[in-house]
């Protein structure tokens, strides 16, 4: 007997190894990238994504977090909450822009082939402090849920397909919270057209191999249900 539970702890030691080893086998390959508009209570909801990042231990496994900034001047309001050696600030620019600097900083990265890249921006600044607040942050964390929180399992799914997100409606990732492969970046175009949705759709522009975790309605209407995530 005693033999027997030593043969299954000692499996059990293996398996988590193997599982932890082919996680860490793309550690250097995961970039992340968060678009920040420094307007409203931003420093709120860009905590929320650094706060969900650093528990679920995907700030271990990143090897570095590029930031797009914009605002009403053009220039960086500096605050401590950008001070982070893995921060990288790669733009700053006019609110105007919304995150087609960020993204297409991304198009234009010259990373390796297998870099795995999220994406994130400071959702819901404009509903904070208003009726919509409390849907809108199920939102966020909801889609956190998905693409951070559970980023082990997103690394495994990006082993078949693409792209991951959540809340897919015909032409995107609604609140395009994503993760994406450097080679479905490199087939996406390399500007982004002026309509209202353009940066949300497109990471979708081409939808080979996509994966889409969920589908939830209008998100700024329904609640989700607790539990849901």
């Amino acid at each position: 007997m005693f033999y027997i539970v030593i043969s299954i702890i000692i499996i059990i030691i293996l398996i988590v190894l193997f599982f932890n080893k082919k996680i860490e086998g793309f550690n250097n390959n995961i970039i992340g990238y968060i678009h920040v508009c420094q307007k409203g209570d931003w420093k709120r909801s860009f905590s929320m994504l650094i706060d969900s990042i650093k528990l679920s231990k995907l700030y271990e496994n990143t090897n570095e977090i590029r930031i797009g900034i914009v605002n009403e001047s053009g220039k960086l309001i500096e605050d401590e909450i950008l001070n982070d050696t893995k921060f990288k600030i790669i733009y700053i620019g006019k609110d105007k822009e919304y995150e087609r600097p960020t993204l297409l900083h991304m198009k234009n990265a010259k990373d390796h082939n297998n870099t795995l890249y999220y994406y994130l921006h400071t959702k819901g600044i404009s509903h904070f402090n208003t009726e919509r607040e409390e849907v809108v942050i199920k939102w966020i964390n909801n889609m956190l849920d998905c693409n951070i929180v559970n980023w082990k399992k997103v690394v495994e799914k990006l082993q078949q397909n693409e792209t991951y997100g959540c809340n897919y409606n015909n032409t995107h990732y609604s609140g395009n919270f994503w993760w994406a492969t450097r080679k479905h970046i490199d087939k996406l175009p390399d500007y982004i057209k002026d309509y209202y949705t353009a940066p949300e759709d497109w990471v979708l522009m081409n939808k080979d191999n996509m994966y889409c975790d969920n589908n939830c309605g209008d998100n700024y209407i329904a609640l989700y249900p607790d539990g849901f995530y």
